[in-house]
């Protein structure tokens, strides 16, 4: 400890005012730069600590909970040496506002928009977390202005029954995907040093995959539906009027092939609207008609090329016949009057027209989007006993998400596993059969 000798010769302590009335009194640097100071102040005995930072343009001031001199010159000591220590690996005292953190997290969201890390609805996604749920969480169970720096690792352990408690339809996956998005933050905030840990505590999620899986048609309703299609697209929709927007009768014939590529080759909505011919090539094969695709990464969600072959190539075939715009550079479902991507509220007026007349019982209580024809063609795939490595390489995400969210084992497919079979040819060699009756998509 430091003796009181040591103390007496230092500078002379000063006193400030603050106009009147005199404020700071006492001060005794504590700091060979004069950067740190101990002092006292009228309202109270003890000493305090007070440092300014330059970096952030503020001033740390802190009680040392003692009215000793001796032990709050050493106390003050030890706060500068702690200040300098955490200034100096980049660690913010004050920091940001969770707010303004959440803010510049997104930001940086953006800029890898723009650098093809991440897609456009990616980005959507993430913001929508952010505002909608994450930053009231935080304002619901704090403060509305709390800063990051003051948050704990364990902070974000009652996210999901916050969540649960304001809106109990929502799925287990979709928390699990937001305590992601929370980690990805956090992660970020340890990194710019506003927070003084990196990883957060989450109740543990487990997703049913029988409760939590993705929405698809059945191949019954594939059946329905496509014998539908066949009769809606020469149907005069009556909602169309003079808007210039709304949909006139040709956009029925994309969205009518839109739909049942969808089905067929696993591909994001997303990817399906930026498709191009020139990423295509249909070739026939037997009596059946394939395409192969090679995807570059800035349309691909993961933002990885992806090269397959899939079914389906009758569907762009037509397609190609009463299009106007069929360069490899143009979009392939596009207004056949300026080649332009069909809008999305045309899009989606015609998808929910489909799903409101299709004779499919329940189907419009049912969470059936246009992902849902991709979630389709996955099942199927599936069902047919493609390996998930493949199916996982073919629809452009991992084998995990696939056993995760498509090993459902319902009648169906058990019936099919059941049904699996072989016989010897001739020659003594195995040939596999399956003895049940399953639904071909439409060809």
């Amino acid at each position: 400890m430091e003796s009181m000798e040591a103390i007496t010769i230092m500078p002379t302590p000063r006193n400030r005012t603050l106009g009147k009335r005199k404020y700071f009194h006492d001060e005794i640097n504590v700091s060979l730069d004069g950067s740190a100071q101990i002092h006292k102040i009228p309202t109270s005995k003890s000493w305090y600590f007070k440092m300014w930072i330059p970096e952030e343009k503020r001033q740390v001031r802190r009680s040392l909970r003692t009215d000793n001199l001796e032990i709050a010159y050493k106390l003050g000591q030890e706060e500068h040496a702690k200040v300098l220590g955490m200034t100096s690996s980049g660690k913010k005292l004050f920091g940001a506002k969770f707010v303004d953190a959440c803010q510049g997290w997104l930001e940086l969201q953006n800029e890898r928009v723009k650098t093809g890390k991440i897609t456009r609805e990616r980005h959507n996604t993430l913001k929508s977390q952010i505002n909608g749920h994450i930053i009231p969480y935080i304002r619901w169970k704090f403060e509305k202005h709390v800063r990051v720096g003051s948050l704990k690792y364990n902070d974000f352990y009652d996210y999901a029954q916050y969540r649960r408690r304001l809106h109990p339809e929502v799925k287990e996956v979709t928390i699990r995907n937001e305590h992601t998005t929370i980690g990805s933050l956090m992660k970020w905030s340890f990194r710019q040093g506003y927070t003084h840990f990196e990883k957060c505590e989450y109740e543990e999620i487990k997703v049913n995959p029988l409760q939590d899986r993705r929405d698809a048609f059945t191949p019954e309703e594939w059946k329905t539906l496509y014998v539908f299609l066949r009769q809606w697209v020469k149907e005069i929709p009556d909602y169309r009027t003079v808007n210039s927007n709304m949909m006139p009768l040709m956009k029925k014939d994309f969205m009518r092939n839109f739909v049942l590529l969808g089905g067929n080759n696993l591909m994001r909505v997303g990817e399906l609207r930026k498709l191009q011919w020139g990423m295509t090539k249909t070739f026939q094969k037997g009596n059946y008609w394939y395409t192969e695709y090679k995807l570059p990464a800035e349309i691909c969600k993961n933002r990885k090329d992806r090269h397959f072959i899939s079914r389906g190539g009758e569907y762009l075939n037509r397609v190609k016949r009463f299009s106007n715009y069929t360069d490899k550079g143009d979009i392939v479902f596009c207004n056949n009057d300026d080649g332009k991507p069909i809008s999305k509220t045309e899009f989606y007026r015609m998808w929910w027209d489909i799903i409101k007349n299709v004779p499919i019982d329940g189907l419009s209580k049912r969470k059936i989007t246009p992902y849902s024809l991709r979630h389709t063609g996955i099942t199927f795939r599936m069902y047919s006993g493609v390996s998930h490595y493949e199916v996982a390489k073919d629809a452009g995400t991992s084998v995990q998400y696939i056993e995760q969210h498509y090993e459902h084992l319902d009648a169906q497919k058990m019936l099919f596993n059941a049904a699996k079979d072989f016989v010897l040819d001739k020659d003594g060699i195995v040939q596999r059969i399956n003895r049940s009756n399953h639904t071909e998509v439409e060809t």
